[in-house]
């Protein structure tokens, strides 16, 4: 297990590593700059994260920071938080002024520019756009797999209402409906036999337990059909994950990365370690096949439907934190059944 663990931290540092932005060019042009009116555009993604503070200390004038998504700040890298549409309403009030982009993303960047453009604003893109996370996505024929698995439910609906073009959901779940999801409903025997009528088709895969995943892979197999993660099709959409869209998601696991790799130099047994390594390339790489073999789905979650009686054992040294529970049930449900000598909330 200690092997195991260290190569996925070594690829957790690589692919950090990777997309660590550089701003040798941007910091190159800010003494030009240092005395206009300057507005932060995406000021909480990876780059933002990292290299804004930076950026901020190198102007005499920075403006505000333009921001949807952290609406419970007031201030960010020291600036005034302003929506998109407060910048809309008021950019046009400060003369020369130039907006620092930090987005890097498409989605990101297109909006960036947009918003630019909108309000007439002189704009300094600091990170390289990245490729989309699948080419041609919003032209390839799509099929839905796993259409009614939990996050299938969650997740089908709105890749439906996406602009795309989705030819079916292949279930062979018993149902009154011909459709699901809004779309045809097409048996595995149709999937195999008609699928490939489709040139470049998709198939996204919504699977959330292992004979869920085998399953779908060997119809893809079978049907000469690529299969994608449906996580990496969510992120791709901008859809959102739980609280945030999944690829902020990731920018900000980047930007705190090194917060999660010492928390785990303090986990005491080796399986939490790779539970949190697991879920730190999980948010990484939008690879859901990465959860399979920790305890991050509800096929071994202690709470879960489907848990086992293999759950964890609580030994002397732990410490039982829930972070994410204002009022207290998520705790109580967990001290209820265990031996609660010894923990503390």
């Amino acid at each position: 297990m200690n092997s195991r663990n260290e190569q996925l931290r070594q690829r957790i540092l690589r692919i950090a590593e990777q997309e660590r932005p550089a701003l040798e060019d941007v910091i190159a042009r800010l003494p030009a700059i240092a005395n206009r009116p300057v507005f932060l555009v995406a000021p909480e993604s990876y780059a933002g994260v990292v290299h804004g503070p930076g950026v901020v200390a190198n102007l005499r004038h920075v403006v505000a920071a333009i921001d949807d998504q952290s609406i419970h700040l007031d201030r960010i890298h020291g600036a005034p938080r302003w929506s998109s549409q407060e910048f809309l309403a008021k950019a046009g009030q400060y003369a020369d002024a130039i907006a620092i982009d930090f987005s890097c993303s498409p989605r990101g960047r297109a909006f960036a520019n947009d918003l630019c453009s909108s309000a007439g604003i002189e704009q300094l893109s600091v990170a390289p756009s990245l490729d989309p996370l699948i080419p041609g996505f919003e032209q390839r024929p799509l099929f839905l797999l796993q259409p009614r698995s939990d996050i299938g439910n969650i997740y089908g609906p709105k890749i439906v209402q996406h602009p795309s073009h989705v030819i079916a959901a292949v279930d062979d779940q018993p149902s009154d409906s011909d459709t699901v999801h809004g779309v045809p409903r097409w048996t595995s025997r149709q999937f195999i036999e008609q699928a490939a009528q489709h040139s470049q088709a998709l198939a996204i895969d919504f699977s959330y337990s292992p004979g869920e995943s085998g399953l779908a892979r060997k119809l893809c197999e079978q049907a000469g059909i690529e299969r994608v993660d449906a996580c990496l099709a969510v992120a791709h959409c901008g859809l959102p994950a739980v609280y945030e869209s999944a690829q902020l998601y990731r920018q900000r696991t980047l930007a705190r990365l090194d917060e999660f790799l010492r928390f785990a130099d303090r986990l005491d047994d080796d399986f939490s370690v790779f539970t949190l390594y697991s879920n730190l390339l999980f948010r990484l790489t939008y690879d859901s096949s990465l959860l399979l073999d920790c305890w991050a789905t509800p096929i071994n979650e202690y709470f879960s439907t489907y848990a086992d009686s293999s759950t964890f054992q609580l030994g002397k040294r732990e410490h039982f934190c829930d972070g994410g529970a204002f009022q207290g049930p998520i705790v109580h449900k967990f001290l209820g059944p265990v031996n609660t000598n010894g923990l503390s909330e």
